[in-house]
């Protein structure tokens, strides 16, 4: 037995633990007002924060006990591209190959071509339509 066959499973093992911890942690805080986090306040169990808070309770726990695990990962992946997608602007490393950014109901910096990627209304936090560029970066 090679040191990555003997170590690979229990790595694994801490990083879903731990994810599933963090995930837990923004659920209960989202849904149950535990830590708290001055944003979620007074959030609705029905907005899309508090949509998401339910996936991530639910997910980070069935993560944490090792139930169902890669079907639990994909709607939290997907919740954390439409949170990435949500964000004012990213952008990826020098060596990436691509920018998103993201702005209101505006048109697109000259740069940018107008290609809808994700869309989020009726939230507080996001009240007009959000929309997403992909910009290809020049190298």
């Amino acid at each position: 037995m090679t040191l990555g066959t003997i170590w690979a499973p229990r790595l694994l093992s801490v990083l879903r633990i731990v994810d599933g911890l963090v995930l837990l942690q923004y659920g209960t805080a989202k849904l149950f007002g535990w830590p708290d986090v001055e944003m979620f306040e007074d959030l609705k169990w029905f907005s899309l924060f508090g949509i998401a808070g339910m996936f991530e309770l639910v997910g980070g726990t069935l993560l944490i006990l090792g139930l169902f695990t890669r079907p639990a990962a994909v709607p939290l992946l997907e919740r954390s591209r439409d949170a990435l997608l949500a964000m004012e602007a990213i952008e990826l490393p020098p060596s990436g190959m691509a920018v998103v950014t993201v702005s209101a109901d505006g048109p697109p910096a000259p740069a940018q071509t107008a290609s809808p990627v994700a869309r989020c209304e009726g939230d507080t936090a996001m009240r007009s339509a959000w929309r997403a560029e992909l910009v290809t970066a020049s190298l």
